[in-house]
């Protein structure tokens, strides 16, 4: 991690303690950036999760359509007889 110094005219005493607080201000950042990145790919996940769950939605109330639709004429022909 590269350590930016800046000079102010404080003296030496707090100059060291600015330098380290952002450092520490440096990693807290990145320590976010992960997160964000982890769960940005958590969210991708489950946006394909839900689209694959949608789809297998779709083909099962095709399937019991097609279903229904064969049972009916048997059903209307046993009650016919």
């Amino acid at each position: 991690m590269a350590t930016i110094a800046i000079k102010l005219a404080v003296p030496h005493c707090l100059s060291s303690s600015i330098v380290f607080s952002f450092s520490k201000v440096l990693e807290q950042k990145e320590q976010l950036e992960q997160k964000h990145l982890h769960l940005l790919q958590i969210l991708d996940s489950e946006r394909q999760a839900k689209w694959h769950y949608v789809q297998q939605t779709e083909e099962l109330t095709s399937e019991v359509k097609k279903l229904k639709n064969e049972v009916r004429p048997s059903a209307n022909q046993f009650l016919i007889e």
